[in-house]
């Protein structure tokens, strides 16, 4: 108040009292002084009112803005909303953050944000965005962004359109998402499957019963079975008559105490003739150690027998 008697201007301030039952209670207090003919203070004067609601709203905004906001960090996630009449885009604080800045960093716009992705990926971006407004309907994209360091991230990005009543496009929200972790497991898990299904070895996985979950290409080629044939049986389907009991023991307690036996085992081809392969068998294990797949790789050794 002192202050504002110096200033000689009105006074605008919230603060908490206690009210008659004990209990405090917020206060807007607006005021400014009654001054006599030599400008002098005489008296203040003023209205006092509970905003005591307005406050509860306020804080309960805040706790659901930041329960958003870790909602976002923990999904990876960032929205934004696109003023598009006046070009303004606001971004939540960890939309920033997935594109390598700290919140504030820059005031941004359509066209920053499109100065901060790739080259090659701008025009189909450009080309979605007007599509959206153009027609009214959702967009989805991937693109990638370059970070301050120059590491480029890749995103998942989806925008929705707001128009007013003479359909004119008002505002745009969306979200983005940063999928660079899973776009290289897709690319891994690709490349592995381009090599089970290449590679001139057959393979064989099956699970801790021995029950056939998966072949590839070359097992079809060298036992005569397609997959089809083979799945849901047991690798007992592929037995030749030729080894003892005795031989799949050793073998059995073998894969149990190292977890891979190598050797020479011939099999029985779906024409019916007995052929010897070369075979590696792996057993994999859970957290607790209890065998869950056995995955067996193996060639036909046919012509080099027949040369010894």
């Amino acid at each position: 108040l002192q202050e504002h008697l110096k200033r000689r201007k009105p006074y605008d301030t919230e603060y908490r009292i206690r009210n008659g039952h004990g209990d405090y209670v917020w206060v807007r207090c607006r005021g400014e002084a009654v001054r006599n003919g030599q400008g002098d203070a005489v008296r203040m004067a003023g209205v006092i009112s509970d905003i005591s609601a307005r406050k509860q709203a306020e804080e309960a905004l805040r706790r659901n803005e930041k329960v958003l906001a870790e909602a976002q960090r923990i999904a990876n996630m960032g929205s934004w909303v696109w003023d598009i009449a006046n070009n303004r885009l606001s971004w939540s604080e960890h939309h920033y953050r997935l594109f390598g800045y700290e919140p504030g960093a820059f005031e941004p716009t359509y066209e920053s944000f499109l100065r901060l992705l790739h080259p090659n990926d701008r025009p189909l971006l450009e080309l979605k965005v007007r599509e959206a407004l153009e027609s009214g309907t959702p967009y989805q994209i991937d693109f990638r962004v370059q970070h301050p360091n120059g590491e480029n991230r890749i995103f998942h990005g989806q925008g929705e359109v707001a128009r007013d009543a003479a359909g004119v496009s008002v505002s745009m929200t969306g979200t983005v998402t940063d999928i660079t972790e899973r776009k290289r497991i897709e690319a891994e898990l690709e490349l592995s499957a381009s090599v089970f299904s290449n590679t001139p070895d057959g393979i064989v996985i099956a699970d801790a019963n021995g029950e056939i979950m998966k072949v590839n290409n070359a097992f079809t080629r060298i036992t005569g079975y397609s997959a089809e044939d083979v799945v849901g049986r047991t690798t007992k389907l592929l037995k030749s008559g030729r080894h003892d009991a005795e031989f799949y023991q050793n073998m059995w307690q073998r894969l149990a105490a190292e977890g891979i036996w190598q050797g020479e085992i011939w099999d029985r081809h779906k024409a019916g003739h007995i052929f010897p392969v070369w075979a590696t068998i792996s057993s994999l294990k859970d957290e607790q150690g209890n065998i869950i797949r056995y995955i067996a790789i193996f060639y036909d050794i046919t012509e080099q027998k027949m040369s010894q």
